[in-house]
């Protein structure tokens, strides 16, 4: 059986759920989209990267300590992380 919730169909009969299953596909959710959204600023990045690039520039992480500390970003050092983990 399925469940319709306003224009989306779900294969699964939310509504004879159990309640810690409900719980369990929430976080799996959240997950998911966490992963898309950090794919989204990939190509954002990659894309203002190549930008930077094509006009002779360079995006650089600059050390507030040392302003001559200068890092420049790209795909080995620049990791999208959660908020919590820096």
């Amino acid at each position: 059986m399925a469940t319709r919730v306003g224009k989306y169909l779900f294969d699964i009969d939310l509504e004879h759920m159990s309640i810690e299953k409900l719980e369990h596909l929430i976080s799996g959710c959240q997950k998911i989209i966490k992963n898309k959204r950090k794919e989204e600023i990939w190509r954002d990045f990659t894309a203002l990267n190549l930008q930077a690039h094509s006009l002779g520039f360079d995006l650089c992480y600059v050390n507030p300590d040392d302003s001559d500390d200068k890092y420049v970003l790209n795909q080995y050092n620049f990791e999208v992380v959660e908020r919590e983990s820096c």
